[in-house]
C-alpha cells in the first residue's frame, strides 16, 4: 500500500499529534502480559516461514572472540543449502546473569557485526548480537571507522551480497533483502533461546540498510519489546533517497516497503534520523512515525552518516533503557499552533523551532533555528516564507524528541 493511501486512512488520528504515545507505564517490569506469537503476524506481504521463529542451531568460534565478546556461527541457509551467519555476542558484567535485557544488532551497508557495538551495549546492561547480514566474517583489526577491504574477508558460508536490490531477476527468496531479513529474525530467535535473557526485554536497533531491516521485520516479528531504526526506514519509494530509487526500478521489493505492517504493530518503535542526509527524507520519516501505534521521532541536527556516529549517538541507549524500565518519555506536540510537552517539563533543558522555506525538503535544506523559553506556554510565530516546520527539545541528558514535521 502506498504511503498516500494509509495517509488518507489514518489522516483523522493523526492531524494534530505529534508521533504517537508511549505504551502506558506498568508496575510488571517483566511485562508478562503481554503477548508474542512464534510466527509472522503479517500475513499478507513477505512469506516468512514459521520455522524462522524456532531455535536456530549455531556454534562459537573462539578463534574469533575479542576480549570476553564471543565469535559464533548461526544458522541461516541460504539457497536451499546450509549456511551460518557470523555473529558477536556479548554479556554486560554483571554478577546475577539472569533475567536480563537484550538487543539485536543491524548493521549498514558496507558493514558487518561490530564487537565496538556489542561492548556499547554491554556496557548499558544489555545482551547484545550483533549479526552479520552479507556473509562476511569481521577482521579483528577492522573497527567503526574501518573501509570494507580492512573490516571484513568473506565468510566460507554462502550468502547473497548487499547489491542495492538489483537483483530483483530472482526469486524473493534468493534474494539479499530476503537473506537480511530472515537472518535478522533468526537472531531474535536466537536470543529468545538465552536462558539469561528476558524474552520480554528483547530490543532491536538497525543502521541504514540495518534501520530499512528493522523497521520491515518489525511489522511482522512482535517479538521485539522496542525497536530502534537510525537514519533509514520505511515507505522509501516516495521519499526521493537512493532505496526508494531502488525499489522503483526493482518493484518486486515494493512487498518489503509496504508500510503497512508496521502500523499495525504495538511495539514502541523510536526513529533516530538525521535533519540532512541523502538516504532520509525527515518529512516522510515524520509521516511514517505519525502512522505507527507506538513511534517517537530523534531530529538530530546535521547528524553525520556512518556507523561511527550512529553507535555513539546517546538517543537509542536511553530510548533502550527507558523502554526497558517502563519509564515513560518526554513527548513534544505541536497542536493549535502551541507547543505542548507531555511529560516532566522540569526535565526539558531545551525547546528549539526549526523551520525551513523550501518546496521540498531534501539533504542539503537550510533550517532556521529559534530557540523557546522552556518556562512558559509557546505559541509558534512562523515566518512568512516558512513552508516546512518542527520542535525538538533536550532533557538534562542531552536526548532530542522531536514533534512531527509539518508542511505549511
Amino acid at each position: 500500500m502506498a504511503i498516500k493511501k494509509v495517509l488518507f486512512l489514518l489522516a483523522i488520528s493523526s492531524l494534530l499529534m505529534g508521533c504517537s504515545t508511549q505504551k502506558e507505564p506498568t508496575n510488571n517490569t517483566k511485562e508478562e502480559d503481554r503477548i508474542m506469537h512464534n510466527e509472522s503476524i503479517y500475513k499478507d506481504g513477505v512469506n516468512y516461514p514459521t520455522s524462522l521463529w524456532e531455535k536456530p542451531e549455531y556454534y562459537f568460534d573462539e578463534s574469533q572472540d575479542i576480549d570476553s565478546i564471543k565469535g559464533l556461527y548461526i544458522r541461516s541457509d541460504y539457497n536451499n543449502e546450509e549456511s551460518y551467519a557470523f555473529a558477536y555476542l556479548g554479556y554486560p558484567n554483571v554478577e546475577n546473569k539472569h533475567d536480563l535485557p537484550a538487543i539485536l544488532l543491524l548493521h549498514g551497508g558496507g558493514g558487518t557485526a561490530y564487537y565496538e557495538w556489542v561492548k556499547r551495549w554491554n556496557e548499558k546492561g544489555f545482551v547484545a548480537l550483533a549479526i552479520d547480514l552479507e556473509g562476511h566474517v569481521p577482521l579483528k583489526s577492522g573497527n567503526l571507522t574501518s573501509y570494507p577491504a580492512e573490516l571484513y574477508t568473506k565468510s566460507k558460508y554462502d550468502a547473497p551480497n548487499n547489491v542495492n536490490l538489483n537483483d530483483g531477476n530472482k526469486e524473493i527468496e534468493q534474494t539479499w533483502l530476503y537473506y537480511a531479513t530472515k537472518t535478522a529474525i533468526i537472531g531474535n530467535s536466537f536470543l529468545h533461546s538465552l536462558e539469561e535473557v528476558n524474552s520480554q526485554k528483547i530490543g532491536l536497533c538497525g543502521i541504514s540498510w540495518g534501520g530499512y531491516i528493522s523497521s520491515i521485520i518489525s511489522g511482522y516479528d512482535d517479538r521485539f519489546d522496542f525497536v530502534i531504526p537510525i537514519y533509514c526506514l520505511l515507505g522509501m519509494e516516495e521519499s526521493g533517497t537512493p532505496i526508494g530509487s531502488y525499489v522503483t526500478q526493482n518493484p518486486k521489493f515494493r512487498v518489503f516497503d509496504d508500510i503497512t505492517p508496521i502500523t499495525l504493530v504495538d511495539t514502541p518503535i523510536h526513529f533516530v534520523i538525521s535533519s540532512k542526509d541523502q538516504h532520509e527524507n525527515i518529512f516522510n520519516a515524520s509521516e511514517i512515525c505519525g502512522l505507527t501505534k507506538n513511534g517517537t521521532l530523534s531530529i538530530i541536527q546535521n547528524f553525520p552518516h556512518s556507523h561511527f556516529d550512529a553507535v555513539n549517538q546517546i538517543d537509542p541507549y536511553e530510548f533502550a533503557l527507558r523502554e526497558i524500565n517502563n519509564e515513560t518519555n518526554i513527548k513534544v506536540e505541536i497542536a493549535n499552533n502551541k507547543v505542548n510537552i507531555i511529560g516532566d517539563i522540569n526535565k526539558v533543558t531545551s525547546i528549539e523551532l526549526f523551520e525551513a522555506d523550501e518546496e521540498n525538503i531534501s539533504a542539503n535544506t537550510t533550517y532556521y533555528s529559534t530557540s523557546l523559553d522552556v518556562a512558559k506556554e509557546n505559541e509558534l510565530i512562523l515566518d512568512s516564507n516558512t513552508t516546512y516546520y518542527y520542535v525538538s527539545i533536550h532533557d538534562a541528558k542531552n536526548v532530542v524528541i522531536s514533534s512531527k514535521v509539518f508542511k505549511k
